[in-house]
């Protein structure tokens, strides 16, 4: 977990040295928000980034090392690794149901 009932897991150490792309989840109003890092960070930054600027009670870490991103709007596309498990949001408009 990387906070906790609000507050950042207290295993993370705020000089921590180990720096990574990162990615994880957490919710807030029934909203999930998906993050992942655009640089490296350590695992207090990371966590501090769902306290403080989302405002999220929970928030759990998915990956680091071999996180990568594909999205286009933001012209992301992120080739580092093979990837297995995959995150995907379709936006049904443009989906057909033939």
């Amino acid at each position: 977990m990387l906070v906790i009932d609000g507050q950042i897991n207290p295993n993370f150490l705020k000089d921590s040295d180990s720096f990574k792309i990162r990615n994880g989840v957490g919710m807030k109003d029934q909203t999930l928000y998906f993050v992942i890092s655009r640089n490296a960070v350590s695992f207090y930054q990371f966590a501090q980034f769902f306290k403080d600027q989302l405002n999220v009670q929970q928030a759990l870490y998915l990956d680091g090392s071999i996180s990568s991103a594909y999205i286009p709007q933001l012209k992301r596309s992120d080739s580092l690794f093979n990837l297995g498990p995959i995150v995907a949001y379709i936006d049904q408009q443009n989906c057909s149901t033939q």
